[in-house]
């Protein structure tokens, strides 16, 4: 995949990267309860009310709301805006020296080619990020993680991934965690092989 092709994500893509950082927390305050809001539309619009689309709803308003958690702990813990908190826990998910090209981050991350520049130079600012030769393609470099910036991806990880843990067991037990963890990669598995 070429640079170029990163440009190829749908508008809805590019909107959703563009707006991340400035996205407000979902709050009681200023959202709708989703079991509110699943009541109101079986009443106004029953064709619309099922099970799969209301365990889509909540799923989706469960992600939303572990993320929006876990990027709030990072912007007030380590000053991390949410796109450089993903990306350097994905330079950090790969193996030693911690690096990935830059159109495997556009691709990784679903941003484009601008919102990866943004992040990029935010990170290398900081230090946390660096940028390197390709020991494969001498046409290409390599971004990468520097000591600083892996001791900061592993202490934002830890600090944001504690409560996020400690609220799913406080509202699940450890067999009904076990039990999500598998339907939701059953039902995921099912679609990422449907294209």
């Amino acid at each position: 995949m070429t640079t170029g092709s990163c440009e190829t994500l749908t508008m809805k893509t590019q909107i959703d990267s563009q707006f991340l950082d400035a996205a407000p927390v979902a709050t009681a305050q200023n959202r709708r309860d989703t079991e509110a809001l699943l009541h109101e539309r079986r009443d106004t619009w029953p064709e619309a009310a099922s099970t799969p689309s209301d365990a889509l709803l909540r799923l989706v308003r469960l992600a939303e709301g572990l993320q929006s958690r876990v990027r709030a702990q990072a912007r007030a813990r380590f000053d991390l805006a949410a796109g450089d908190y993903d990306l350097l826990i994905r330079l950090r998910s790969e193996p030693a020296p911690h690096a990935m090209t830059p159109t495997a981050l556009c691709r990784s991350l679903n941003i484009t080619p601008g919102g990866l520049t943004k992040i990029m130079h935010r990170l290398k600012a900081r230090g946390l990020i660096e940028r390197a030769p390709s020991p494969t393609d001498g046409r290409s470099a390599l971004t990468r993680l520097t000591e600083a910036g892996l001791e900061m991806a592993e202490a934002a990880l830890a600090s944001a991934q504690a409560p996020v843990e400690a609220l799913l067991s406080d509202s699940l037990g450890g067999s009904e965690l076990d039990q999500l963890d598998a339907l939701l990669r059953k039902a995921l598995l099912t679609v990422e092989s449907a294209g």
